[in-house]
């Protein structure tokens, strides 16, 4: 349970935080008065607290105060007497304060706040065993949900097959995920329902990352083919995509790979490993398809790698470490990315097999230092056993952990436990709320097949195509839209009669020339009137430069339709340095780009890194504005 205790100042605070967290907790209480007597109220509660465990949340108006510190003391007293119960204190700080007038802030500083392993860890959907109650959580989990069920033990059989009838009634698959258990009498097991849906899957998107030389490629064939690696790079062959990759060892492109899991949680492929399996055998035989996105680790194509974390629009990143040479420069560099992108992460450590046990430790040691500095800010999470996976499963959506694995490809230990992560983790991103949007498509390569025409790729973001629907492709280089129509639609290799957001697709163009359509353009509703634009304003933070940056500098700007390079026109102060905040103006060089309020963006310049979000767009501007360079100030 949690139970928060708060001084009259801040009793609309802490009712703020009770309205947020009621729906996403298990049990929870609140106990609001005057300091010297909500202590009662917590011994009044103390049978409950010694029997379940739990949190106990101290809300002072001003932590520094004589009374406050006094309080605080009684209440650590109070719970270290208390068996499996914990104490957090949350000073709202004397005066005016963020967290006093935003509700937003308050409820993230509790939930952060809330140990992972907490019976009232955070979760996003309410558990009531109706057949309303397994729609609705089906529903808010894109089609799966990890169902928790605990009932008194003369009671368990019948809520097991209560759940499954409601699953059948809907459609769904539905599976234990760890062994019954039994405390206090009740019986408790996780279950995992997915929707089977002829023709249908759900997408999962992991992008793996990490420094050049670490096992990326290799860990990704592993997982996707269900072969152990040789210990000379057998394994990693089958994922390049460049004969000079095969060549130099190296990954220079995004690589697409898939894995497909049955109604049951069993990967497709593994099925078929003594033979290549195609993407549409997989698609059809799988309910859940989970695709990763090998990105190069070389400084050199670190342009490439950052497209392909912002425009494959990824649910989680797998951030991959050599056991044998540890944390590197573009190790930092990569998690900064998913840290900017907001991207829930799990970091695997390769190589354990032809370690030394004493430089492994020194790895795994450095990884968790790394994890717990104040930027970073994770708790990290070793993960050893299929319970450890189960609890990361069902937290990394928060973006609060970072689970930590230790594998090796040539053996295969600790292989089937990501393979286990993978096939829990639910979708981060809500596209159940986009497929009503207008038709939005994000295009990222194109192809010419004799005998079909112009072919384009990418991810459908919102709505719902079909063949034969007209659509808008734009921007040119003029900021342009022009009507096409779709002739053919395949996802995952299959011919389809229609494909839905939050699916990888590829259209058939009808009279469309392959060199008239770039990486970046978007397929988009006509009802929309898209518009292109040559300007923007974008709240933005400097994550690191060597001096100072001022009007006229030039980075290349980075999100899901942009990689072009854009100029500084103004700024909300006079320079900016690492770690400033600033509102600042922008102007492409070449050639307006299709953009949106709120969009993420990221830019970058050598070692210099800035994250932002798109605050305002500016129609207007040509292309005599902006298409002579200057060199840009950064001194």
């Amino acid at each position: 349970m949690l139970l928060i205790v708060g001084s009259p100042p801040v009793q609309d605070l802490v009712k703020w935080a009770t309205d947020a967290l009621k729906p996403l907790e298990h049990r929870m209480e609140v106990a609001m008065d005057t300091e010297d007597k909500f202590l009662d109220q917590l011994r009044e509660r103390e049978s409950d607290l010694r029997a379940h465990g739990g949190v106990v949340l101290a809300v002072f108006f001003d932590g520094t105060a004589p009374e406050s510190k006094a309080c605080l003391s009684t209440l650590k007293a109070f719970c270290a007497a208390l068996s499996g119960v914990s104490l957090q204190a949350l000073n709202a700080k004397r005066g005016e304060h963020t967290l006093y007038n935003n509700q937003e802030a308050v409820v993230a500083s509790i939930a952060k706040r809330l140990p992972v392993k907490s019976p009232v860890a955070v979760h996003r959907v309410s558990f009531t065993l109706t057949g309303e109650g397994v729609a609705s959580a089906l529903n808010a989990g894109q089609g799966e949900v990890l169902w928790p069920l605990a009932t008194p033990v003369c009671d368990f059989t019948d809520s097991v097959a209560l759940l499954r009838r409601f699953a059948d009634e809907l459609q769904c698959s539905v599976w234990a995920v760890n062994a019954a258990s039994t405390k206090d009498g009740q019986q408790c097991q996780d279950f995992l329902l997915r929707r089977r849906v002829p023709g249908k899957h759900l997408e999962l998107r992991i992008a793996v990352c990490g420094n050049v030389d670490s096992g990326k490629s290799t860990l990704t064939s592993v997982l996707t083919h269900g072969v152990n690696d040789d210990g000379r790079g057998s394994a990693r062959a089958k994922v390049f995509v460049h004969q000079h990759e095969q060549e130099t060892g190296r990954t220079s492109s995004i690589s697409e790979n898939h894995i497909g899991f049955e109604g049951t949680g069993v990967p497709v492929n593994h099925a078929h490993s003594s033979h290549h399996v195609s993407v549409a055998t997989i698609a059809e035989q799988s309910t859940k398809i989970v695709t990763l996105y090998d990105l190069a680790g070389h400084e050199k194509y670190l342009k490439t790698t950052v497209l392909g974390m912002t425009r494959s629009v990824p649910d989680y990143a797998c951030i991959v470490v050599s056991a044998n040479n540890g944390i590197q420069r573009m190790t930092k560099e990569h998690l900064g990315l998913c840290l900017a992108l907001r991207l829930p992460f799990f970091v695997v450590i390769t190589r354990i097999d032809s370690t030394p046990p004493n430089v492994l430790a020194s790895t795994v040691e450095s990884v968790v230092k790394l994890l717990k500095t104040p930027v970073v800010k994770k708790l990290p999470m070793h993960i050893s056993t299929e319970d450890d996976v189960l609890l990361a499963a069902k937290n990394l959506n928060a973006d609060r952990i970072a689970p930590i694995f230790q594998v090796s490809n040539v053996t295969g230990e600790s292989i089937p436990l990501i393979l286990r992560l993978l096939e829990l983790l639910p979708s981060r991103s809500k596209w159940n709320q986009s497929r009503d949007m207008p038709r939005e498509m994000i295009i990222d390569s194109t192809f010419f097949v004799t005998g079909v025409g112009t072919v384009v790729g990418g991810i459908v973001t919102q709505g719902v195509f079909r063949p034969n629907d007209t659509l808008l492709l734009g921007p040119d280089g003029l900021g342009n839209f022009r009507p096409v129509q779709i002739k053919s639609i395949h996802s995952k290799g299959v011919d389809v009669p229609e494909v839905e957001c939050g699916n990888d697709a590829a259209f058939c163009l009808k009279k469309e020339k392959r060199s008239a359509i770039r990486k970046g353009n978007v397929l988009v509703d006509p009802a929309v009137k898209p518009k292109a634009f040559w300007q923007f304003e974008a709240e933005i933070r400097i994550l690191y430069h060597s001096t100072t940056i001022s009007s006229n500098y030039e980075p290349v700007v980075h999100s899901q339709t942009v990689r072009q390079s854009a100029r500084i026109v103004s700024i909300s102060c006079e320079t900016l340095r690492t770690g400033d905040h600033a509102v600042v103006k922008f102007q492409f060089l070449y050639r307006p780009e299709f953009m949106k309020v709120d969009q993420r963006i990221i830019f970058r310049e050598g070692r210099t890194k800035g994250i932002g979000t798109v605050t305002k767009l500016f129609e207007g501007g040509t292309p005599s504005d902006t298409r002579t360079p200057t060199q840009g100030t950064a001194k």
